[in-house]
């Protein structure tokens, strides 16, 4: 049996952006879910970077 990862858990929203840093989850439907509004980095950001990215949300 394999161990579990994020990867695995369910994400409730839709994938509004996406580039080759992160995927960016939104559902407008429920905007107070704070577990449905999130940036998934897929690589560690610069604090620049990651900065520049928490101006997008």
């Amino acid at each position: 049996m394999e161990k579990p990862t994020f990867e695995d858990i369910e994400t409730i929203g839709y994938i509004v952006e996406e580039n080759a840093q992160y995927r960016h989850y939104h559902y407008p439907e429920m905007l107070i879910r704070y577990d449905s509004n999130f940036i998934e980095f897929k690589q560690m950001p610069s604090l620049e970077e990651f900065r520049y990215t928490e101006d997008f949300l």
